[in-house]
């Protein structure tokens, strides 16, 4: 997961070199969307602009890529976090759900789902 994930960051990377016009993830008013269980799409900034909404995944790719662009941390990298559950895709078996964050290269860590409309569940 961290290979494609930083594969989806340098993709992101390469969007805001060619559009430097691009607005700062938390100001382009895009929103967190979930998507639909079994289905996953790492989609890229242009496709987060586009659709207007993002999860995870492509929401800390475009964070990642913007703070090491800036220079305000070059360091930044992804950190998945992974809950055991009940999986009703594969018939009530046992799955595993991920949520990735954006980890700053001084240990704090920050959720662009969370600062984007995601709800926490219990």
């Amino acid at each position: 997961l961290y290979g494609l994930m930083e594969g989806l960051v340098q993709a992101d990377l390469a969007y805001l070199y060619a559009h430097p016009d691009t607005p700062l993830l938390y100001e382009s008013g895009v929103e967190y969307r979930e998507e639909p269980p079994g289905r996953e799409i790492w989609a890229d900034i242009g496709c987060v602009l586009s659709a207007r909404q993002g999860d995870c995944d492509d929401l800390v790719g475009w964070r990642i890529a913007e703070l090491r662009l800036s220079g305000d941390d070059p360091g930044a990298k992804p950190y998945f976090r992974a809950y055991p559950r009940t999986c009703a895709v594969l018939e009530g078996g046992p799955c595993t759900t991920y949520h990735v964050v954006v980890r700053r290269s001084d240990g704090r860590e920050e959720d662009p789902s969370l600062r984007l409309g995601m709800r926490l569940t219990a």
